[in-house]
């Protein structure tokens, strides 16, 4: 895999776990799922771990 892809692939998973996380703090209760907080937290972990490695890749380059 190249480090295009990979970057590709780390900012999508950034992005997505972005868009979850806004969506917890900022929907109304009534408008969220039921297991909303356990995905919140796992896009925590999701968005932790994206920034960790792109910046992992980064320095190795």
């Amino acid at each position: 895999m190249s480090l295009e892809t990979a970057l590709v692939i780390l900012s999508s998973c950034m992005l997505w776990s972005g868009l979850t996380m806004g969506f917890h703090f900022f929907a109304p209760e009534h408008l969220q799922p039921a297991k909303m907080d356990r995905l919140a937290s796992f896009a925590e972990n999701v968005f932790v771990a994206a920034v960790f490695t792109l910046f992992a890749l980064l320095m190795a380059r």
